[in-house]
């Protein structure tokens, strides 16, 4: 019985110890979490029913645009998604761009054509095209050691390329713990590093892949070496201005974004956590709308060589030869069924997921952004599959 007891004593003490070091290093988190109130109202989904908001269509695909409709409504139920918004561009032309649903539930305010999304990890794609533009203006070698360009950055056991970043083949970690719900602001990109930058590598660079945001910090400042600029003015006037991606901005805390997580089972909406990404603008940190995201694309032509772009797009592979799927801040499939070949990237963020993509046989472009996480532990319960569907709606018409 002593022995019993000494050994649930003991059990006690480790748990407490657990807790209390919790509670000491993630204790802003757990007073969020605890809070109630307008960050955390919840509503039925049905109160948030508005539909067809607005729209841009081109009558020439009154059918495809009809049944895509039909698809995103039906995805829009399935997920309890309060808000979300779709473009499609065809031949660098946009014949489609419409909102369904609530911006903001509380108030029962639409979604417009300047409704703001998280866009996630499609702030990667958005830096690779800074990338591209480095390497046409002959600033940018991806073979180049990083330690020789960011002295910021500590020396590690393996040098890593900046090409080992932009392709996640670098060793650097992912997210560790609660990271992904900081509400720490960072006053530079230098200072976000401070997250990560002295742990060690997973890996040896360039043999194995290891998806991280983090790769993506790293980058901005390697491009704010590069340019002798910030690397939030330089993606404004360099990258976003020449492409006409005027609703693209960092997603600082003052814009007051709402995002929403769902329940699918319980039918309800709530308000999520209040987040600050600062700490990875580059990999996860921009708001956007789906038309800016298709003008990405479409635009892309007048700002990045043929050259930069196949570089940027290409899949890499490690050295063992296996291809990854992922280029440079791009993902490339190719549908065996259909023959084709697709440029895309996800972005699964707090209160956000997006999705765009090119099909390139098709000149056809689709992006969809929704203001609701559902599915963010399981990102593959929609993307990529959803919206090339929707995709081949326009390919015969």
């Amino acid at each position: 019985m002593k022995k019993l007891k000494k050994i649930g004593g003991v059990t006690i003490l480790i748990i407490t110890i657990i807790l209390a070091t919790l509670l000491i290093y993630q204790y802003d988190l757990f007073k969020r979490l605890l809070e109630r109130g307008p960050n955390y109202t919840y509503a039925q989904a049905s109160n948030c029913s508005v539909q067809d908001n607005w729209a841009i269509a081109n009558g020439s695909y009154f059918n495809s645009i009809s049944a895509a409709r039909d698809s995103l409504k039906i995805l829009k139920r399935k997920y309890r998604i309060p808000g979300l918004a779709i473009c499609v561009a065809i031949n660098d032309e946009i014949i489609w761009n419409e909102g369904f649903g609530c911006e903001n539930i509380e108030f029962n305010h639409p979604i417009t054509n300047s409704s703001l999304f998280r866009i996630g990890s499609i702030s990667k794609s958005m830096t690779g095209i800074a990338l591209g533009k480095l390497l046409d203006d002959q600033k940018l070698d991806l073979n180049e050691a990083i330690g020789n360009v960011l002295a910021s950055f500590p020396k590690k056991k393996y040098e890593i390329r900046i090409k080992d970043l932009a392709c996640h083949q670098s060793g650097v970690r992912g997210y560790k713990g609660l990271e992904m719900l900081s509400n720490k602001s960072y006053k530079s990109v230098h200072e976000a590093m401070n997250i990560f930058k002295d742990d060690d590598l997973l890996f040896e660079p360039g043999t194995n892949y290891e998806y991280s945001s983090y790769n993506y910090s790293i980058l901005s400042g390697v491009i704010e070496e590069i340019t002798g600029d910030l690397y939030l003015r330089f993606m404004d006037q360099k990258i976003f201005e020449p492409l006409g991606m005027i609703h693209t901005i960092p997603d600082d805390k003052r814009m007051n974004y709402i995002g929403y997580s769902s329940s699918i089972k319980k039918d309800e909406i709530r308000k999520t956590l209040e987040v600050d990404l600062s700490n990875k603008w580059a990999g996860g940190g921009f708001l956007s709308t789906p038309k800016d995201l298709a003008l990405m694309f479409t635009k892309l032509d007048a700002l990045l060589t043929e050259e930069s772009q196949n570089k940027i797009f290409e899949s890499q592979r490690l050295r063992n030869g296996e291809n990854t799927g992922y280029g440079l801040g791009f993902r490339k499939t190719y549908f065996t069924k259909s023959k084709k070949t697709v440029i895309h990237h996800g972005g699964s963020s707090v209160g956000g997921r997006s999705f765009v993509l090119k099909v390139l046989e098709d000149n056809i472009v689709v992006a969809i952004c929704a203001n609701s996480d559902t599915g963010l532990l399981n990102p593959n319960d929609y993307g990529l599959i959803e919206v090339f569907n929707i995709a081949k709606l326009f390919h015969n018409e």
